[in-house]
């Protein structure tokens, strides 16, 4: 699992791009799910068609964009999908701020 680090107050964006096993070729699946948890352990899902966070850049590749991140710690981006079945994660350092009301 990769790590990236953010600051309070930054929208991380993540892309995720579905390739078939077989040719490598880039396909839509037909679900897309991106899961969100903050670092107190609260986790929210985000559909592809139901939320607004979910976009489809092109054949294959889908954008999520969360709310602005409110507290420093470890969060993870979970993105699964169905059709093809497929499933990666990426944890988020959130620096913690110097100041009171960042």
């Amino acid at each position: 699992m990769a790590t990236n680090t953010f600051d309070i107050g930054d929208r991380p964006t993540y892309t995720a791009t579905f390739k078939l096993t077989v040719g490598d070729a880039v396909t839509d699946p037909s679900t897309v799910t991106f899961i969100w948890r903050t670092s107190a352990g609260v986790e929210s899902s985000y559909v592809y068609g139901a939320a607004a966070e979910v976009a489809k850049s092109s054949t294959g590749v889908f954008t999520f964009t969360p709310a602005a991140v409110a507290a420093h710690g470890k969060h993870v981006c979970r993105v699964k999908s169905t059709s093809p079945t497929a499933a990666a994660e990426l944890a988020v350092a959130v620096r913690a701020s110097s100041f009171a009301t960042p």
